[in-house]
């Protein structure tokens, strides 16, 4: 049973992350993401904020992810359906004022 993926510092292209993100929305026992220093384009971002909601996530690491105000915004919102997540990284995000005050 996958609880925990560190992926972080790998480099993954927006692509990669796609498609890892749009099956993880599926795994229910997933606590612990860590995509950091990945690009995460908007596509990756919906499928992010769906895991997100999914509420098992206590743990997510999207530094460094080129992560913009638009996927931030919807990252946020996704945050209510989540009671579950105690961290949080977004360091080195373009995430603009928008994105901020969302979070």
């Amino acid at each position: 049973v996958l609880s925990e993926l560190r992926l972080g510092l790998c480099s993954i292209g927006s692509e990669g992350i796609t498609k890892l993100t749009e099956t993880l929305k599926t795994t229910p026992t997933l606590r612990v993401l860590d995509i950091s220093g990945s690009t995460v384009c908007h596509t990756a971002g919906k499928y992010l904020a769906q895991i997100l909601s999914g509420g098992n996530l206590s743990e997510l690491n999207i530094s460094y992810c080129s992560i913009d105000s638009d996927t931030t915004c919807n990252l946020a919102r996704a945050l209510y359906d989540n009671s579950q997540l105690q961290d949080l990284w977004l360091r080195g995000n373009p995430v603009g004022e928008a994105g901020a005050e969302a979070i």
